[in-house]
């Protein structure tokens, strides 16, 4: 039974950190994009201007 108990715990604590690491994925992806779309806006925000 504590077997059992402990294989849980650790199937639970594993789970937690694979969600926290593709949340911290999804953060730099997301920061990634906002700094892609700001280049881009940059970018024509400098053609226009012409």
């Amino acid at each position: 039974k504590n077997n059992v108990e402990e294989n849980e715990r650790v199937k639970i604590e594993r789970g937690g950190e694979v969600r926290s690491r593709q949340k911290e994925e999804k953060r730099v992806y997301d920061r990634a994009k906002e700094e892609e779309t700001n280049k881009v806006k940059k970018t024509k925000g400098i053609y226009s201007q012409r």
